[in-house]
């Protein structure tokens, strides 16, 4: 009698719901983009030095630099200088504009790569709700199974039990 209780015991464990794993998709790690920066000074390509001219103070041409008192350039000389002056400071304008754009698009891509940290623990977070649901689902549809094994049995042994009396009372 043991035995067979003890058996059905066991059945009735054994079938249980098994808990409910759903697909865990992989981790993503994105790190974010370092911001750009352009160094002016050692990017650029300077432009040759001018042809000067030194003069000492009584203004003979001198070849020596430390003795000389004047520097003087041509006309057309001064005129490259200026222009490359313009042209250094246009391409410093358009460097900093330049770099600024770059940064604004390393600032867009991550804010993406920060939404999609985000939807990804929106994801994990869904299963986790998801699995819960499901295994509580489960366990009630068990535990409902139960229930109804258990009161079929009843009615049944009541009905047994009652035909038993009705026969033997007869």
């Amino acid at each position: 009698m043991k035995a067979i209780f003890l058996t059905l015991m066991l059945f009735a464990v054994s079938c249980a719901p098994g808990e409910f794993k759903p697909f865990i998709p992989p981790q993503i790690k994105i790190e974010p983009t370092p911001a750009y920066e352009f160094d002016v000074s050692k990017e650029l390509v300077k432009p040759d030095k001018p042809n000067t001219i030194f003069l000492d103070k009584d203004f003979n041409i001198t070849k020596d630099k430390n003795k000389s008192k004047y520097v003087v350039f041509t006309a057309n000389e001064f005129s490259k200088i200026v222009a490359l002056n313009r042209l250094y400071e246009a391409q410093v304008e358009i460097i900093d504009d330049h770099v600024r754009l770059v940064n604004v698009h390393i600032e867009i891509a991550n804010a993406l790569k920060e939404l999609l940290a985000l939807k990804d623990a929106e994801i994990k977070e869904y299963l986790a709700l998801w699995t819960n649901a499901e295994n509580a689902y489960r366990q009630e549809r068990y535990r409902h199974k139960v229930d109804n094994a258990i009161n079929k049995t009843g009615i049944y042994l009541v009905t047994i039990g009652s035909i038993i009396l009705l026969a033997i009372g007869l």
